[in-house]
């Protein structure tokens, strides 16, 4: 009885997923110059921490492993987009624990590079969630 319940739990969980990354994925190529809105119209809500704290963290935070180098490399446009950065960002979203303050930064900013490599991500991979999810603790 309790493996029924697991599976309905896990078809759920997948099928919401799946329908968040189907609206963010339209809320992005609606208007790719203004996502930030089009993301609050489907229910996303930014919050300006201004965590001094973080900042200064964010400031000092540097690369740790080469997924890392090669993530902020791309993001600095040292690097062409290709599909080796999209299994290094789903590997270090997975991590048991990311670098988030190297990501938060370039997610503040508004990165188009980082931008991309979410919406490529999603759109090749819909079955990983864990691309949308990061989105949400990035921000």
């Amino acid at each position: 009885m309790s493996n029924k319940n697991d599976n309905w739990k896990k078809e759920y969980e997948d099928i919401k997923s799946e329908l968040l990354m189907e609206q963010v994925d339209k809320a992005v190529r609606k208007n790719p110059k203004n996502w930030r809105e089009n993301l609050e119209d489907i229910g996303f809500a930014w919050v300006d921490d201004n965590y001094d704290d973080e900042e200064k963290e964010e400031e000092k935070t540097k690369p740790i492993n080469k997924n890392q180098e090669y993530l902020a490399a791309y993001f600095e446009n040292h690097v062409s987009f290709n599909k080796k950065l999209i299994d290094a960002f789903i590997e270090e979203a997975e991590a048991e624990e990311p670098n988030y303050p190297l990501f938060r930064k370039y997610f503040k900013i508004g990165n188009t590079k980082l931008l991309y490599l979410l919406i490529t991500g999603l759109s090749k991979l819909t079955y990983k969630s864990s691309i949308i999810v990061r989105i949400e603790l990035f921000s």
